[in-house]
């Protein structure tokens, strides 16, 4: 028979046995809690991943959304640029014309017809890239003046956003021509002034 070890309780009799006895068996229960708290934590990822996809596919179509208005804001710009440099234009021909007009000698207004009217500004826009025989080399944004069809040709650089019967890149020309008015007296067709003409119709989507 194996002794048994004496206890240090302070109270003598009482003795502790060799080899300790096992409570009850918690295996098996032990076992489901594990399982349910892999599931528990596997299916927390599964959600976490899932809310993870969801907040990269809204980020993606915020800025989708951005992206396309931020375009259109480019093209809305380059539109306004575009046609201040025309009425400035536009505004030089007028005074160059009421010039002519004071001295009286409209007729000299002949010389400007197919001329660069560039050449009227007080200031030329920065964008304005000089004489040019085409488009090669003109970056989008840029105006220049075509010495070979005495046009001044604007190139687009929001291509998608603007119409023109003319080929790449997308473009739009003008001439200064002659604006000739009716004599009463003679019945004849006389100069009356210059304009600035667009040679092919265009359009800027809105």
């Amino acid at each position: 028979m194996l002794p048994a070890l004496v206890a240090e309780t302070g109270q003598p009799g009482e003795s502790l046995p060799m080899f300790p006895q096992r409570g009850p068996d918690r295996g098996p229960a032990r076992a489901r809690s594990d399982t349910h708290v892999t599931r528990h934590v596997t299916g927390r990822i599964v959600l976490t991943y899932l809310e993870f996809v969801a907040v990269l596919l809204l980020i993606a179509l915020l800025l989708g959304v951005a992206a396309e208005r931020l375009w259109r804001l480019t093209s809305i710009a380059e539109h306004v640029a575009m046609d201040n440099v025309l009425g400035d234009i536009r505004s030089a021909l007028g005074i160059k014309v009421a010039e002519y007009v004071a001295r009286d000698d409209v007729r000299g207004l002949k010389g400007f017809a197919g001329s660069n009217p560039m050449r009227l500004m007080a200031e030329v826009p920065r964008n304005y890239v000089g004489v040019r025989q085409g488009p090669a080399g003109v970056r989008g944004g840029q105006w220049y003046f075509n010495a070979h069809d005495r046009y001044l040709v604007y190139v687009v650089r929001s291509r998608g956003e603007f119409e023109t019967p003319l080929r790449s890149p997308k473009r739009a020309r003008f001439a200064v021509v002659l604006v000739y008015g009716q004599d009463g007296a003679l019945g004849q067709h006389r100069i009356a002034g210059l304009r600035l003409k667009a040679v092919e119709p265009y359009h800027w989507r809105r």
